[in-house]
């Protein structure tokens, strides 16, 4: 009887682990607008009124701060008092206002009510402060 020969051994080489990575596509960093359009906007809130005093929003001082990232305006603002009863109109007027003016640049807003710094007159631009010495 023949003999068999025995078979070679084969290596067992152990698989390679791989290296799972999650491709995440890389943020864009947000488009913010330049000077002139925020003072544009600045401009624009200015034209909407404080219906007992008749003086813009932004003279008032009522305005904080307007930031436009990625095609939204974000405006910072207060009201002169927590009870005012014209807050949301003015912050109605302020989203119908912006877009509508702007449209290429804003096409939503968010209105952030803050009470920290609180409004006082000082707020107020020095000559209308200087109007309503009377009132």
């Amino acid at each position: 009887m023949p003999t068999k020969k025995p078979l070679p051994k084969k290596k067992i080489v152990p698989a390679k682990k791989t290296k799972i990575v999650k491709k995440v596509a890389p943020k864009k960093p947000a488009q913010k607008a330049n000077p002139e359009l925020i003072a544009q906007v600045y401009n624009q809130i200015n034209t909407i009124l404080d219906p007992e005093l008749g003086v813009g929003i932004v003279d008032l001082g009522l305005i904080y701060d307007v930031k436009i990232e990625n095609k939204t305006a974000l405006i910072t603002m207060t009201l002169t008092t927590m009870g005012c009863p014209v807050g949301p109109m003015l912050i109605e007027q302020i989203d119908m206002i912006l877009p509508t003016i702007f449209p290429e640049a804003i096409e939503k807003t968010l209105v952030d009510i803050v009470w920290d710094p609180p409004w006082s007159p000082e707020k107020m631009k020095p000559e209308i402060r200087d109007l309503m010495q009377g009132f």
